[in-house]
């Protein structure tokens, strides 16, 4: 599952006023079913990933720091998931996942139209986005 923020408050019925109240949210989602559930956002993503060897999955959130001009967000949503389901799908872990779709979803916003971006913007992106595991 992989929705913004305001479809995510949608889904769990309440406003959110911090990256706490993100988290809470994304595990509230797993709980609710979702294997993973990935709240993307204007900086970055808030994500619980299921994993065997973690019960409940493991907490992570993601942030690409000094964004670019922003041109248009039209699609953005939809790079940002099939960066991460690219990575997850090649075997990459989590955290490469993330920063791949974080980098996605910016590298989207650069241009118009939508899902619209050059690769190696994505991978100048990428070595920017900065993850971390939370709990």
């Amino acid at each position: 599952m992989s929705p913004n923020i305001r479809e995510a408050e949608e889904i769990v019925g309440h406003e959110f006023s911090d990256e706490a109240d993100l988290v809470a949210a994304a595990e509230t989602l797993t709980h609710m079913g979702a294997e993973s559930a990935l709240i993307h956002h204007e900086d970055g993503c808030v994500a619980r990933i299921r994993a065997a060897d973690v019960k409940g999955g493991q907490g992570y959130v993601a942030r690409l720091p000094r964004r670019t001009d922003v041109v248009s967000t039209v699609g953005s949503g939809d790079s940002f998931l099939a960066g991460y389901l690219s990575a997850r799908y090649g075997r990459r872990p989590p955290e490469a996942a993330l920063a791949l779709a974080v980098a996605c979803g910016a590298a989207s916003t650069q241009k118009f139209g939508a899902g619209v971006f050059d690769p190696s913007d994505v991978e100048a992106l990428m070595r920017r986005v900065e993850v971390e595991r939370v709990d």
